[in-house]
């Protein structure tokens, strides 16, 4: 049994030459790019250096880091069908892609806009953030902005204004992007937490669930899922937590599982307290459908803790 279906999926769409969208015959990858206008503060560190220099309208190789300040802004082009917009305080890695993709794009923060023109083809970009992947189509209009929060977190906020494209992360994944979807994300850096936040438009979302079919979840504006993880450092184990709120506050699922080990999981653990039980009693009462929870405005806290999983 694939005890971690998503994860192996989204491995698939990234690394594997065989993919959906791989081709008979290599294509070209040019190993330079192009910055085409610096606007303010903006440097960048060649892969061969150890430190940045002022960043310049010209062609650098694949692997070097460029930085925009508060206030900064680079265009950058590739092989004529590739725009990206960097928007500061920013920092993006422009690399090749391994085993299919042309380009691999790695946004640490700030605001990355792209366009990608019609000729271009399905894989050829693929652009990595801390918690999440997103794979843009043709004629795709899209931008993620990311800031840094703290906590070690950071809030990235996806929109598509034109084209289609998919988006993963561990545990997750959301097969189809349009025009006029937007999310919002916050990730920690240490795995430990993944918040969707349906922004605009519906979202497929599915959610692993330690089975070979995926719990399907359509994302409409104001719902949210949290996804929490917790390492056991002496058995080696992660266990993983979901709870998916909809759109009107109400509890749509929740259940807990150790990867790898389907034993290991429960369900049901959403409960209400009506008012004839005494605060203490909740523990012995089933689960209500009808659960309402904190709307997707609340904070991560107000969801309480690891889904009711004590995790060994």
């Amino acid at each position: 049994m694939m005890n971690n279906r998503l994860t192996a999926l989204a491995a698939s769409l990234l690394f594997a030459a065989t993919s959906l969208f791989a081709q008979d015959a290599p294509r070209a990858r040019d190993a330079l790019f192009r910055i085409i206008s610096v606007t303010g503060d903006c440097q960048v560190q060649r892969p061969t250096l150890a430190s940045f220099e002022p960043a310049a309208a010209k062609m650098y190789p694949l692997g070097t880091v460029v930085r925009a300040a508060a206030g900064g802004e680079v265009i950058l082009g590739y092989n004529n069908n590739y725009e990206f917009t960097l928007t500061g305080p920013g920092e993006v890695l422009v690399g090749a892609g391994v085993n299919g993709p042309l380009l691999q794009l790695v946004l640490s923060q700030g605001k990355l806009r792209a366009a990608f023109v019609k000729s271009m083809q399905d894989g050829d970009v693929v652009i990595e953030t801390p918690g999440f992947t997103s794979l843009p189509g043709p004629e795709v209009l899209m931008s993620i902005d990311a800031v840094r929060e703290a906590g070690g977190l950071v809030s990235s906020t996806v929109t598509f204004e034109r084209g289609t494209g998919r988006l993963f992360g561990p545990q997750f994944n959301i097969p189809v992007l349009r025009v006029g979807n937007s999310l919002r994300l916050l990730s920690a850096l240490d795995r430990s937490l993944t918040r969707i936040t349906g922004l605009l438009g519906e979202l497929p979302v599915q959610l692993d669930n330690n089975t070979d079919i995926p719990t399907e979840f359509t994302m409409r504006p104001g719902a949210a899922i949290k996804i929490t993880r917790q390492f056991s450092p002496v058995t080696g184990r992660e266990g993983v937590s979901v709870l998916i709120i909809n759109e009107n506050g109400v509890g749509h699922a929740s259940y807990a599982f150790v990867l790898g080990d389907a034993l290991l999981a429960t369900e049901g653990v959403l409960r209400t307290i009506p008012k004839e039980i005494e605060p203490g009693a909740a523990d012995a009462q089933p689960l209500l459908p009808d659960q309402n929870f904190p709307p997707a405005s609340a904070t991560d806290d107000d969801f309480g803790g690891f889904g009711g999983f004590d995790f060994p």
